[in-house]
Formats: C-alpha cells, sequence, structure tokens
C-alpha cells in the first residue's frame, strides 16, 4: 500500500509538472519490463478489488532486460489498465500480457486486454 500511495503522488507530481511545462527529458535505462508490468499491477489491485475485477499478469518470463524509460512505461501502462476498468463489468478482468520477441526479431509484444464492454462505434473512428 506504502508503495501504490508513493506512485501515486509521483504520478500527481508529474502531471503538475507537465501542466506547468516542466516536462523531465527521457531517462534510458536496461529494465525488467514484467517487473513493471507487476507494480502497475499492484498499484491498481485495490481499485480492480473495489469494482470485483481480477488483474491477471500473463507475463513471459523468457522475455529479455529492455531499454527504457521506466515513468514513462509505468504511466503508459497504468493509463491502459486504469482506463480499462471502468468499462469492465463486475466479475471480469484485466490482463496484462507479455510475449518475448521471436527468434530474428526486436520487438516483444505487450498487451493489455479486457473483458469489457468494448470500445463505442463514434469512439473508434
Amino acid at each position: 500500500v506504502l508503495l501504490a500511495a508513493e506512485q501515486v503522488q509521483n504520478r500527481t507530481r508529474e502531471i503538475a509538472e507537465a501542466v506547468k511545462g516542466e516536462l523531465s527529458p527521457p531517462v534510458f535505462e536496461p529494465s525488467d519490463f514484467n517487473d513493471l508490468c507487476r507494480q502497475v499491477v499492484a498499484t491498481l489491485k485495490l481499485v480492480a478489488e473495489r469494482n470485483q475485477i481480477r488483474l491477471l499478469l500473463d507475463l513471459d518470463s523468457t522475455l529479455p532486460p529492455i531499454e527504457c524509460d521506466r515513468k514513462q512505461i509505468i504511466n503508459a501502462l497504468y493509463n491502459l489498465v486504469n482506463n480499462a476498468i471502468p468499462f469492465t463489468p463486475a466479475g471480469g478482468s484485466v490482463t496484462v500480457r507479455t510475449r518475448a520477441p521471436e527468434p530474428g526479431e526486436e520487438t516483444f509484444l505487450c498487451e493489455v486486454q479486457d473483458t469489457g464492454t468494448g470500445m463505442p462505434e463514434k469512439v473508434r473512428e
């Protein structure tokens, strides 16, 4: 709970800085992408439980470390999962999934899948 509160405070500070036009430059460093997924799911666990939704992880243990800006990746994943929760009915789930690159490929897969109602046609347009 303390980690989740600290992450919310950091995110609020980042939003306030962005509103003031004080954007931090990205900091790229080797990161365990699966660990970043775990952090986001842990942060939103209580929100999901209050809505009777299960947050699931389907993480590929063979995913190698990646170079990324951890804060930006956490923010993006947080937004995807947090946006899925209100549109997923009680008893449903939101799954964060990773897959390592195929041999000879450089890109990996990250999916956020939910059992929600989907986007209305007007939003998709």
